[in-house]
């Protein structure tokens, strides 16, 4: 099937790739234009670098699971070495690797819409002991609205990461999913140790 230069400067435009990826999709697509675009979000050498190709957008409201980096790291970063563990970094090479739960057959990028929301603010990011405090800051402040907006959306359970940087508010965390009756996943112990004690 002959590719028109029409549809090849529209698929351009639609992705922001090269001339001669957009000719080569369509051609491997027969023609079709939606197709086309939905093989090339497989590469990861063209457009703006998001976590896992997801889509960019700032509002949380947007989506039902929110990425979002962090460029901070307790290293120095001004080594390459803790570079490749930033969130530029990790959007670049994270393009491929979006995964499914082959034994539960649950796949979250079919399931759920999620975007990349960008990066926490941090202007002092080489400093580790203020972008520690911001972070912080940041947390224990949001974390009330946070819980807001799970019971609005209905959420079933709240899942609390292993890090140092929540570790001081992991109590608050516990009381508030007791009291909108939330199961809080890493954070039981905690949770069941208050209720132990309230009891």
């Amino acid at each position: 099937m002959e590719i028109s230069a029409q549809h090849v400067k529209e698929l351009r435009e639609k992705t922001g790739a090269g001339m001669m990826d957009c000719k080569k999709a369509l051609t491997e697509a027969n023609g079709d234009f939606e197709e086309a675009k939905k093989s090339m979000e497989r590469w990861y050498w063209w457009g703006i670098p998001t976590f896992f190709r997801c889509p960019w957008n700032e509002d949380p409201g947007a989506c039902d699971i929110a990425l979002v980096g962090v460029p901070h790291s307790s290293g120095n970063g001004s080594t390459e070495r803790d570079q490749h563990l930033g969130p530029r970094a990790i959007r670049h090479v994270s393009a491929l690797y979006r995964r499914s739960h082959g034994r539960f057959a649950i796949t979250p990028w079919r399931m759920c819409r999620i975007n990349d929301l960008g990066d926490v603010p941090l202007p002092e990011a080489m400093v580790n002991d203020v972008s520690v405090v911001h972070i912080e800051a940041n947390g224990a402040e949001d974390i009330e609205q946070a819980f807001d907006l799970i019971v609005k959306e209905r959420a079933d359970a709240v899942d609390v990461l292993q890090s140092a940087v929540l570790f001081g508010i992991r109590g608050r965390i516990a009381e508030l999913g007791l009291k909108h009756r939330l199961p809080i996943i890493g954070g039981e112990k905690v949770a069941r140790k208050r209720r132990t004690t309230s009891s």
